[in-house]
């Protein structure tokens, strides 16, 4: 993409996936710093989007339907009748409405659902004992860790859900608790033990916390609250800075 590329004949190939597997990798790294071919792709999109409701479809016939009228016959019999003068006023509203949604439109130019997908990878199934966590061989934490590298996501909440019970502090446990909820789809859930985490200010997980939280506002939607989370980590310079500020310009 070193030329200047044609933004809308680029964009209608990646909505119809006719990009190779290297133009998509460009097109998407391109798509993060270039705010012109955001918004082309949010333009594109929401005409695919009234191109194929049925509604619109049949409101486009009757427009064909005034036109005839109005153009095609001749002066002396043109003649409008009660039906047809609503239809033209209400293809004045709607042209109205698409001008306030193309121009005005506060939607990201992804989804929080895309975002999420293309920047969620999980959480390494590794882990180093630190001071004071319950880590042991035999331990519960183990046992539920090993569930959790097996990817048996229920067993391993029950498991770490004991640990939490028996040794309240144990900041990795909450932590996981949340990565296991993410893995099952309860992100509301999730949330609640990042925060948890972050209330803790424990010095390895708040950071990591932040972050999983932020996607998981963006899953559920909360836009406005994932923008606050996500801009005091860019904030902070830390390990995820760099995404967190990549996600911002997404949600431009």
């Amino acid at each position: 993409m070193k030329n200047k590329p044609n933004y809308t004949e680029l964009v209608h190939k990646y909505l119809a996936n006719e990009l190779s597997a290297e133009q998509l990798n460009e097109f998407k790294a391109e798509l993060k710093n270039n705010k012109l071919l955001r918004q082309e792709l949010s333009l594109q999109k929401k005409l695919d989007d009234f191109i194929l409701d049925d509604e619109l479809e049949n409101f486009k016939l009757g427009l064909d339907e005034v036109y005839d009228d109005l153009i095609k016959r001749k002066p002396k019999t043109r003649r409008l009748n009660v039906s047809k003068i609503s239809l033209i006023a209400a293809s004045i509203l709607i042209l109205i409405s698409l001008s306030v949604l193309f121009f005005n439109s506060e939607d990201s130019i992804l989804s929080g659902d895309e975002i999420f997908s293309e920047y969620y990878e999980g959480y390494p199934s590794s882990y180093n004992s630190r001071t004071g966590e319950v880590c042991l061989k035999d331990s519960r934490f183990q046992i539920a860790f090993e569930q959790y590298k097996n990817k048996d996501y229920k067993k391993a909440k029950i498991s770490f859900l004991t640990v939490c019970e028996n040794y309240p502090n144990n900041v990795a446990s909450k932590f996981y608790l949340g990565i296991v909820d993410i893995e099952l789809g309860e992100f509301e859930g999730a949330i609640g033990y990042f925060d948890k985490v972050i209330k803790s200010k424990d010095q390895y997980y708040t950071e990591q916390s932040e972050w999983h939280k932020s996607l998981c506002l963006l899953k559920l939607g909360s836009k406005s609250e994932a923008v606050k989370q996500l801009s005091s980590i860019a904030e902070q310079k830390g390990f995820y800075h760099e995404k967190a500020e990549e996600i911002l310009l997404l949600l431009e």
